[in-house]
């Protein structure tokens, strides 16, 4: 149930049972009550009430429920409990259900007097703060006009209006009951700004003018519908100020977690609690809710964390024996697992790993829970290094998460050569020193008296409420619980799990208190070290802190920077400073993307979603200027994003690398997540990439996209450039208003793909290619079948045919002892040929043919058990009416229902085109007495090819099988040039990492296709190798036997049938695209061009105070927890001032945030 207090005008969250309760409002403090209104409820004052709460403890249960929620002034709706995610309740267990209901009320009871009492000193205002508050509302009211003064005018535009407008809407005429000549052009009602909103969606909508009435050129109605825009949304600005109000918060998921470690030494994981859901930065009170569920969560929560504690530390198990796990040597396992039963959930251990490997590798360790459904968790890397028969060791320590006992470590090894696990070694779980460790193992071993429970208690919540006090009955109510759990039976530790839950999930503890009667509502001493801490640590102050605050020493400038320059230097430091980098770019948007499965595999997600913080920390800690925020001459990567942006560099986590000069990585923009978030549908969008430079580095957020616009075609969007689209966009005024100020912008950023790599080229459909049938549908779609040789579906799978291979999975062939025929729909011919796959019989009753006008003017034979290219030439068509058909006319075969060689035929990827694909060329097929030109090596190939029989397959192919025993060899081809868009092969075998066939480019492997059961299509994908010269290596390093002297049955290989070809044996859905250059120019808004990323990147940093001032305002946003307005802009300006003398380097910023006088207020 949601409200408004009728005094400060602040939305509350109730549930609907408090209708008629007495409670505080938590913003302003009066007494007030719940009373039914038509729709919904208001709060109004008690006085001399007659119907007090049904009961004391209903009324203690129900007074700290009504929670602050976002202003009722604010237009666009920022966090609601429609759009909010839910939080997940833990479940309760068998014994909590079996409560009796009395024994519950009374344990009820005792918390919620607890909560109420903490509620009641956290918010109840002093005499003085109605005078505080009154004089807010009055600074508001001035704020606003103040704010409505600075407002330009539409007056620019009031020629447009009186030229298409005012004739239908007038005093004598007003059409739609609009009138429009006495425009309120200076916005100073907010009648007004619903006027402009109408007249703004008129517009876009094309609703006006009329389509009978005259019509505005498009640049005068870009012209308008831009001014409009930017007008309203400087309105819708000034309607949401709130006069510098910071919202009471409370702790957000990272500070409750830091706050958990301060007091525990505990580390919580990541999903103990649903993540904060807020637009805009989750420190901003009033982007936050905080409900009687939440409460509830909390004190689940709080128990479980308690529990845990005194289960594992304080009673008999503690931390389990060491185990370990070894395995045998086995180096062709490519992944090496273990469930260790009694890794528990919650803790924290280390697995110390022992391995050998004689090649240099990245071994990716994941940890999951058999219990949980989902993908694994990379927990670590091992960077193995090629060191024959020396045992490398490694130490890992990880936080496993809230959840069941038992997990399993899985450490991949891949293909590398001699690489295998040796053993592990799980230590834990660990234990570090805490106060509430401390507090436990002082109390004496028996019978600890009243008072020494007393003392730990009191101790702990001074701390936990970061020692702004609370009430002696608080104290005394934790004690009744004590108590009463104690005459229950229970032992003193599981005595004091209620209490110690109930003061972590107490106001004091949740909620940032900062409350002063001063007049001038600045933070005292003991509030600012609270605000400094959470703002640069996201954690409670340390004990310097807090004795400086005592001191009142924080004032003193000098002593501020030494803290500050202390505290940037801890651990601590990283948590905020990632939290912040993160929300200021949006990464909950790269969150919701989709990755490739091979980068997933590869750890690609978590790498790039770590590498904008790891830049950050590291421009902060070394003071660099702000503008290395948008380039510089070096990143801060890991192996696994060394690799994806091609630097070359012996690394394993995040470190520094230097960049060669002119390179285009360096800065956020060019760092894989701000990319990857710039793309959609596997393509990069200028506009959402251009929306983000606006928002985040240009400090100028474009406004939202007007409703019901329509969108671009998909057929377009497949077949056009990204500038193509662009272009699209911009040539309708409503779109061109907004999109001509943000898709240049983005455009900047376009040698750069949907995945962050980079490029010179983009792939679209080729527009000179029209598909007749690939038959990848259920059935032959438009192609009409008659008689019975056709199935009736598509044929499926690579194995299920002699046809050694075809594209995709789909194709159309008929059936054996059967005769029909299978036609095209009509079309008219419109290119020089047609292109298509086919293979079968050189029997010319079974046949393709060209019909043209119903007549039959060419026809192609199969000739081959191959799919091979083949074409029609159309050229003295042009313009006639045409048809395909596939003709099988021979009623004969062996009866398998598959006879290729024995009557039948096959068609696949057939097209019309401008072009002709070219003919095959053979690499190798081993059809000779020796391997003739190719170089071998070793003993595995002998000298010459292999009679194989398989299956349908008679012939001589290159095998490894012929070796003798311990055989070891490779088979290279000459160097030959590149010719076609792929290479084909055919590949059989044991799936093993020491049977490979490589592509070398200058003796560097550049692909690699793996041995593989079963006669499997293979393809090399060479388009971006077109004209340069390659080599095939087929290589066996396995020497493995099975005792008998020859080779272990399936440990070779089998190649046969390489050759290039312009259709790919193993397609990737990009067969019918072709390569455009990349056009990367672009320009900013105030009209300075540029030519690709680079120059980007040199325009944005040409102006270092515009990127400074977005930063610090958004820090200072983040530091003080709410929205930065008008009123603060003469501030914030001084400051850009003073920091203009520093370079802008990034810690002299910092220091300016938390020196500034917005920081001190509250």
């Amino acid at each position: 149930m949601k409200f408004f207090c009728k005094y400060c005008q602040q939305k509350l969250d109730a549930p609907r049972e408090l209708y008629g309760c007495e409670l505080d409002c938590p913003s302003c403090g009066k007494l007030i009550s719940i009373a039914v209104s038509n729709d919904c409820c208001e709060l109004t004052e008690l006085e001399n009430s007659d119907e007090p709460c049904a009961s004391a403890e209903k009324s203690l249960d129900k007074k700290i429920n009504a929670q602050p929620e976002s202003s009722p002034r604010k237009r666009t709706k920022k966090f609601t409990a429609v759009n909010r995610k839910k939080r997940s309740t833990p479940p309760k267990s068998a014994n909590d259900k079996k409560k009796s209901s009395s024994k519950y009320a009374v344990f009820s009871t005792f918390i919620f007097a607890g909560l109420a009492i903490v509620a009641y000193f956290l918010i109840v205002s002093d005499p003085q703060d109605t005078e505080i508050h009154q004089a807010s509302i009055e600074k508001n009211f001035h704020a606003d006009q103040e704010i409505q003064t600075n407002l330009k005018s539409l007056t620019e535009i009031e020629p447009f209006i009186n030229k298409y407008c005012t004739d239908c809407h007038n005093a004598e005429k007003q059409k739609g009951n609009q009138r429009l000549d006495n425009l309120d052009y200076d916005l100073k009602e907010h009648s007004s700004v619903e006027n402009w909103q109408n007249i703004l969606d008129a517009l876009n909508l094309s609703e006006m003018p009329p389509r009978k009435a005259d019509q505005p050129q498009d640049k005068e109605l870009m012209m308008a519908i831009a001014t409009i825009t930017e007008k309203l949304s400087q309105a819708y600005k000034k309607d949401i100020q709130t006069g510098g109000v910071i919202k009471m918060r409370h702790l957000n998921k990272r500070e409750y977690r830091n706050n958990i470690k301060d007091l525990f030494g505990f580390y919580l994981a990541d999903n103990f609690m649903p993540d904060d859901i807020a637009v805009g930065f989750d420190t901003n009170g009033s982007n936050q809710q905080f409900s009687y569920n939440d409460i509830e969560n909390y004190l689940e929560l709080g128990k479980w964390i308690v529990r845990t504690n005194i289960d594992t530390f304080h009673r008999g198990w503690r931390a389990t024996r060491p185990k370990h796990k070894k395995w045998d040597s086995n180096p062709n396992v490519e992944a090496f697992n273990h469930l260790f039963k009694d890794v528990r959930g919650g803790h924290r251990y280390k697995f110390t790993i022992q391995a050998y490997s004689e090649e240099d590798v990245k071994a990716k360790i994941t940890m999951s829970d058999p219990n949980v459904p989902g993908t694994p968790e990379i927990i670590g890397w091992l960077d193995l290094k090629a060191k024959k028969g020396e045992k490398q060791k490694f130490e890992i320590f990880h936080q496993t998460k809230k959840s069941h006992n038992g997990h399993i470590i899985n450490i991949e090894v891949g293909r590398a050569k001699g690489a295998y696990i040796a053993e592990i070694l799980r230590e834990g779980p660990i234990k570090e020193d805490s106060l509430f460790h401390d507090l436990i193992k002082s109390l004496p071993k028996k019978n600890p008296s009243e008072q020494d429970i007393a003392r730990i208690l009191r101790t702990f919540a001074e701390k936990a409420f970061r020692y702004q006090g609370f009430d002696p009955s608080y104290l005394n109510g934790l004690m009744s619980i004590y108590k009463t759990n104690k005459e229950s039976g229970k032992d003193v530790l599981a005595a004091l799990v209620e209490p110690f839950s109930i003061i972590i999930s107490s106001p004091s503890f949740l909620y940032i208190k900062e409350k002063s009667i001063e007049k001038s509502a600045l933070l005292n001493q003991h509030e600012y070290a609270i605000r400094l801490a959470n703002f640069l640590w996201s954690s409670p102050p340390d004990e310097e802190l807090y004795k400086l605050a005592k001191e009142g020493k924080l004032n003193d400038p000098a002593i501020r920077k030494k803290q500050m320059y202390r505290m940037l230097q801890s651990s601590k430091a990283e948590s905020s400073l990632e939290s912040f980098i993160n929300q200021w770019l949006g990464m909950i948007r790269y969150d919701e993307t989709d990755i490739p499965d091979e980068l997933e595999k590869s750890g690609f997600r978590a790498s790039a979603r770590q590498e904008p913080a790891e830049y950050f920390k590291y421009l902060v800690r070394h003071n660099k200027p702000v503008d290395e925020l948008i380039d510089a001459d070096f990143v801060v990567v890991d192996h696994v994003l060394a690799k994806h942006y091609g630097i070359q560099a012996d690394i394993n986590e995040f470190q520094k690398v230097e960049l060669p000069q002119d390179h285009p990585r360096g800065g956020l923009l060019t760092q894989a997540a701000f990319l990857v978030m710039g793309s959609t549908n596997g393509r990069t969008s200028p506009t959402i990439r251009g929306t983000m430079l606006r928002e985040t580095f240009l400090h100028n957020p474009p406004p939202l996209p007007p409703p019901n616009v329509p969108m671009i075609s998909s057929e377009l969007n497949n077949s056009a450039t990204v500038r193509e689209l662009v272009e699209l966009h911009q040539n309708t005024p409503q779109c061109a208003s907004c999109h001509d100020r943000i898709d240049p912008i983005g455009l900047g950023l376009e040698n750069f793909d949907y995945l962050g790599q980079f490029r010179t080229t983009e792939w679209v459909n080729e527009k000179d290619r029209v598909m007749l049938g690939d038959f990848e549908g259920d059935d032959y779609t438009k192609w009409h079948a008659k008689g019975d040789a056709f199935l009736p579906k598509r044929e499926v799978g690579h194995n299920s045919s002699p046809i050694k291979y075809w594209v995709n999975k789909g194709l159309a062939i008929t059936t054996g002892r059967s005769v029909g025929t299978l036609t095209s729909p009509e079309f008219i011919i419109d290119h020089k040929y047609c292109n298509f796959l086919i293979a079968g019989c050189k029997d010319n009753k079974v046949r393709l043919e060209l019909m043209v006008e119903n007549e039959v003017v060419d026809v192609a034979l199969g000739n081959s058990t191959h799919l091979k290219s083949n074409y029609f030439d159309l050229s003295e068509y042009k313009g006639k009416k045409a048809q395909l058909r596939i003709v099988d006319e021979n009623s004969g075969g062996s009866g398998d229902g598959l006879r290729i060689l024995n009557g039948n035929i096959a068609l696949d990827e057939v097209f019309l085109a401008n072009y002709k694909v070219k003919e095959d060329v053979i690499i190798g097929n081993f059809e000779g007495k020796d391997f003739e030109d190719w170089k071998v090596t070793g003993t595995a190939f002998g000298d010459k090819p292999a009679n194989v029989h398989w299956r349908d397959f008679t012939g001589t192919v290159a095998s490894s099988h012929s070796g003798t025993k311990n055989a070891i060899g490779t088979l290279t081809s000459p160097e030959f040039r590149i010719t076609h868009k792929y290479i084909n092969l055919r590949v059989s075998g044991k799936k093993s990492k020491y049977l490979s066939v490589q592509l070398i480019q200058n003796h560097k492997v550049i692909d690699t296709i793996y041995g593989s059961e079963g006669w499997v299509p293979r393809t090399f994908d060479v388009r971006k190798l077109l004209a340069q010269k390659v080599q095939i290596k087929i290589i066996d390093d396995d020497k493995r036997t099975r005792g008998s002297g020859n080779r272990l049955q399936g440990m070779h290989i089998l190649v046969d049938d390489i050759r290039q070809s312009d259709s790919p044996f193993m397609p990737e859905g990009n067969e019918g695209l072709e390569e455009v250059p990349v056009d990367a120019t672009g320009y900013l808004p105030s009209g300075e061009e540029y030519t690709d990323s680079r120059g980007l990147k040199k325009s944005l940093m040409k102006n270092k105070r515009r990127l400074a001032e977005s930063i610090y305002s958004s820090l200072l946003s983040y530091g003080i927890g709410r929205e930065i307005e008008f009123i603060d802009q003469d501030e914030i300006h001084q400051s850009l001032n003073d920091l203009q003398v520093s370079n802008f380097l990034l810690q002299e910023l910092l220091y300016e945030v938390i020196n500034s006088p917005i920081f001190s207020k509250k």
